[in-house]
């Protein structure tokens, strides 16, 4: 029986049913799908970080959240046999475990266990969508601040972000921003050096960014 959490050895569970699919090798910086394109398949991050973002009609980019090692990506798309809402870029050296459309549903349809894995996921994804919109300025913003500067350091990494910029970028009061970077610092995952905002530890980052997105 599959754990209902969302990280699970989906490459192990894959070859006890006799199934390798793909492995794909993106650098950092490279689009795996674009948005508004067709769904293609089932992905599986092996490796790195991957950002989903859209971009508004005036070219405006939006982090709507970043995918870590041992998470699913593209599900919903495939599941509802609909176009991407957003675009898939990679934040680092990344290597994902790929099943193109028909076996990744062939995998998923046949498998009640597994089709409740998911719909336990999008539920989970419907959840976070709703209390970001509810609790836009709550105690969550700090998990999308966290996010945020993990995208803009790692998307752009030569330029030095100012509290009001990354405010500016994920919908947060400035002062909001200056709390939670304390914070960080407090926690040593983060250091300021000068203008520069110097990432410690992402993957404590991540973990305190899933925390702060949850109920």
């Amino acid at each position: 029986m599959i754990e209902f959490y969302e990280r699970f050895d989906f490459p192990q569970y894959l070859k006890s049913k006799g199934i390798e699919g793909k492995i794909l090798s993106f650098n950092q910086g490279t689009t795996i799908y674009n948005e508004g394109e067709k769904a293609r398949g089932l992905y599986f991050i092996q490796e790195g970080l991957v950002s989903l973002i859209t971009l508004s009609e005036a070219g405006v980019e939006t982090l709507l959240r970043i995918f870590s090692p041992c998470t699913f990506m593209g599900h919903r798309s495939l599941l509802a046999d609909d176009t991407y809402h957003a675009s898939a870029v990679t934040l680092k050296n990344s290597k994902i475990l790929f099943l193109d459309i028909d076996e990744a549903k062939k995998v998923v349809f046949e498998d009640p266990e597994l089709m409740r894995h998911f719909l336990h996921l999008l539920a989970k994804d419907l959840r976070r969508a709703e209390l970001r919109i509810k609790d836009s300025m709550s105690k969550r913003v700090s998990g999308r601040i966290i996010e945020s500067l993990i995208f803009l350091k790692n998307r752009y990494p030569a330029h030095h972000w100012t509290r009001r910029e990354i405010g500016e970028y994920c919908g947060a009061k400035t002062e909001t921003v200056s709390r939670v970077l304390g914070d960080l610092e407090r926690s040593k995952v983060i250091e300021k050096v000068g203008r520069d905002i110097l990432i410690l530890d992402e993957n404590a980052m991540l973990a305190m960014a899933q925390e702060n997105s949850a109920d």
